[in-house]
Formats: C-alpha cells, structure tokens, sequence
C-alpha cells in the first residue's frame, strides 16, 4: 500500500521541498529499503524509526517495504526525515489514517524511545509550507517556537510519535502554537539570520532570504 507526506531538506537558511513516499507488501526479503540521495544521517533513520514504532507499540509487516525521498536528484540531509517516514510506514500498513498527511509539511527526529527532539530550520519549513499553501506544519516543540513566527499557517509542535499518530488519526484535538513573539523580538532574530548569512550567500541568495523574511510578517 503506497502512502506519501510532505518534508523538507536545508540548503543554507533556505527549506527545500521534499516528498516522502513508503510503499508496503512488495516482494522481497522482508526489510526497509531508503532511496532518493539521502546522506549517512538520513540512511540512520530508519533504525531510529524501527526502534521508536516498536516502543510505541507500532508494527511493520513482513514484507520488503520502499522509502522514497523526491526528488531524486537533490541530496537529503539531517535527522528531520524521521518522522514523515514513521508516519509513511504506519499509513502505507493501515496503522494510521492517509487523509490529512498531505495537508501538513513535517519534519522531526525520532528518539529511540519515541519522543521528537529539535530539528534545524522551523522557521523556514513554516515559509515554505505557507508558500506552498499547505494547511501547516508538526514539528517538534522546540522547532514549532520558531515555526510560530510565520503568521497565517497552523502550526502543531509535539513531544512523542504516539502523539501524532492520535492527532492525525483524529483521536485527540490539538492546541497549535500562537503568534506569540512580539515585532521587537522577530527583528532582532531575523537579522541576526541576515548577518550571519551575508559572508555566505551569494546576492541572490540574499535577495531570496530577504523575500523569505517579507512573507513571515
């Protein structure tokens, strides 16, 4: 059964669209198979991600199962992916519902335990799922703080899979992050971005994160 969600991967400040697609009950030996450029923390994942579904009283069958990152042609890098592929995995198996996967952008690293630990680049995954017109994003909490800058898109920051998985199966409401932090603040973080990006980035790279910042307000 084929499933897919929507993730993203960094290049300098900038977050980059990503699809995560897993499909079960493929012929084969029976294991996890990752493609789609995914660098050695990427490939880590997936014994992250067997470790916390079987903590948290998850199952995969037996069966050889395919993880996809699109495109193909552009590398993956960092921890983020954990958990779309865990909710990929559970979907593509019935364990979770597909019905709102594609409506959020997410990302979060899978403890062996299960909980959500803090990824880089809350902040820009938030400009991009709004770009994208996504209904929002479910980050860990400590990446939602920052995902909560950008206005007009829900943002949904958890502690634990186990909790994800009730939310989108629509077994528990969820409080989303407020627009909290006030404009003197939101300055101050947004041009400490800008200083320490100007030695790096290219002019229009520049220009493409100033953009970026005229979106969050």
């Amino acid at each position: 059964m084929l499933s897919s969600t929507n993730s993203a991967t960094l290049l300098g400040v900038s977050a980059l669209p990503v699809a995560v697609e897993a499909n079960s009950g493929e012929r084969g030996d029976p294991r996890v198979v990752l493609v789609g450029l995914p660098d050695a923390t990427v490939k880590e994942s997936l014994d992250r991600v067997h470790s916390s579904l079987s903590n948290g009283g998850f199952s995969l069958p037996r069966t050889r199962i395919t993880v996809n990152l699109a495109p193909a042609d552009l590398r993956k890098e960092g921890s983020a992916f954990d958990l779309p592929v865990a909710l990929c995995l559970l979907a593509s198996t019935k364990q979770l519902g597909h019905d709102l996967l594609k409506e959020f952008l997410i990302a979060g690293e899978l403890g062996l335990s299960g909980e959500l630990r803090y990824v880089r680049g809350g902040l820009s995954m938030a400009v991009l799922a709004k770009q994208q017109k996504r209904r929002g994003v479910i980050l860990p909490v400590a990446s939602a703080k920052e995902a909560s800058l950008v206005d007009g898109i829900e943002v949904y920051g958890v502690d634990n899979l186990s909790q994800v998985v009730d939310f989108l199966n629509q077994k528990v409401p969820w409080m989303r992050f407020d627009h909290q932090l006030t404009q003197a603040i939101l300055i101050k973080i947004l041009y400490t971005i800008l200083m320490k990006s100007r030695a790096s980035l290219s002019c229009a790279g520049l220009l493409k994160l100033q953009f970026a910042v005229g979106t969050i307000c």
